[in-house]
């Protein structure tokens, strides 16, 4: 999302949904490293529909982790030396891109959140120029979010006009068309949590729902399996 604050830096290209894949896979290397003892009750009662990994008994030996941060590694330091070299302050150049938000969120979180970067071989001198783009990033793109409670958002969100809609596919390799009622759910999770509605919108990148509310969600077409609901 962008605000006035930081709109205007904050580009766009043709190559930003390859680094999106490149981010998504750091995040997924970077679950095999949690420690498991650090998982409380709670947390995996919710996680666990999410994130497949949490039921592997290779999670819970640590099996997982020593080959997890292996590739961490070598992503890291191809990022520092082929996206960050010859002194560039961003992975663009000298501002800072969509690019490097598709990927700076997952370095972080594996860096700081899931304390890799205390790992040998992964400190702030191994890696300066990762962790030097990372600060810079998160420096540049810094604004302040007003910040509102939970009854202030849904109303927000409930008198909100829809965005205009691009172009239906009329062939949809899913068979289903616009006005059915679906059920959307993650390819990688249980079907725990599924957002259904009225189809509204069967597009090439996305598909639209509106749920009971009126609200139209949002889905993108990866990750995300779309299929008729059962009323």
């Amino acid at each position: 999302a962008s605000t006035s604050s930081n709109q205007n830096i904050i580009g766009n290209d043709s190559s930003d949904y390859a680094m999106k894949v490149l981010g998504d896979t750091i995040f997924r290397a970077a679950l095999q490293c949690i420690p498991p003892q650090a998982l409380t009750p709670e947390f995996l009662a919710d996680r666990k529909p999410v994130f497949k990994i949490l039921d592997s008994p290779e999670f819970w030996s640590g099996a997982l982790r020593p080959q997890a941060l292996t590739e961490l590694r070598s992503i890291f330091l191809r990022i520092q030396q082929q996206s960050l070299g010859q002194g560039k302050k961003f992975i663009c150049g000298d501002e800072p891109t969509l690019q490097d938000g598709q990927v700076a969120w997952s370095v972080r979180f594996a860096l700081t959140q899931m304390g890799i970067g205390k790992e040998p071989g992964f400190g702030k001198g191994d890696m300066p120029e990762l962790y030097g783009w990372m600060e810079r990033f998160i420096e540049a793109t810094k604004f302040a979010p007003k910040e509102i409670n939970a009854e202030e958002a849904t109303g927000e969100i409930l008198v909100a006009q829809p965005c205009k809609l691009g172009n239906d596919i009329e062939a949809d390799p899913s068979g289903l068309k616009v006005g059915e009622h679906v059920a959307v759910s993650q390819t990688d999770a249980d079907k725990t949590h599924p957002v259904k509605g009225k189809l509204v919108h069967l597009g090439i990148n996305e598909v639209v729902v509106q749920v009971d509310s009126g609200v139209r969600v949002h889905l993108p077409r990866v990750g995300q399996k779309v299929e008729k609901a059962h009323l």
